[in-house]
């Protein structure tokens, strides 16, 4: 009977035992828990923050290739338009070089009518004088025989 008693105390102690090992094997465990949830906590925040940033990242950049995007059109249309510029320049050449070969032609034109001018010039000056020689004799002629008629 005492053997059967010390078996029931040792089983109780053995029940006891094994009830303290569950309750430090929960304690502790419920304390892991407790940290894990804190770090799985700080990792969420963490993630969290990287979103944020991420999307502001992926916002500006979207910001940058508009602005790029806009960019490329103004250079595309300057582009466009120093072409026109250019073009215009090359048809404001050929139209200049055109008048430039028309004045050449021109030029031994005008040459040879100042000629004729100044030939026509010098012949009426000699005209002019040839008569003037002439009205100048007459009048000294006439002069002359109006003097001759009053000596008479």
């Amino acid at each position: 009977q005492e053997q059967a008693h010390q078996h029931a105390l040792t089983l109780q102690q053995l029940k006891a035992q094994v009830a303290a090992q569950q309750q430090q094997w929960e304690a502790e465990l419920q304390q892991v828990q407790q940290q894990q949830a804190g770090k799985l906590c700080k990792i969420q925040q963490q993630l969290d923050e990287q979103r944020v940033q991420y999307q502001q990242q992926a916002g500006d950049l979207h910001k940058m290739r508009q602005q790029l995007d806009e960019q490329r059109a103004q250079y595309q249309q300057q582009a466009g338009d120093l072409h026109k510029m250019r073009q215009q320049l090359d048809e404001q050449r050929a139209q200049h070089q055109q008048q430039a070969g028309e004045l050449c032609k021109i030029q031994p034109q005008l040459e040879e009518q100042r000629m004729q001018h100044q030939q026509q010039l010098e012949q009426q000056q000699a005209q002019h004088q040839q008569q003037l020689g002439q009205q100048q004799a007459q009048h000294q002629q006439q002069l002359e025989e109006q003097q001759a008629q009053h000596q008479q």
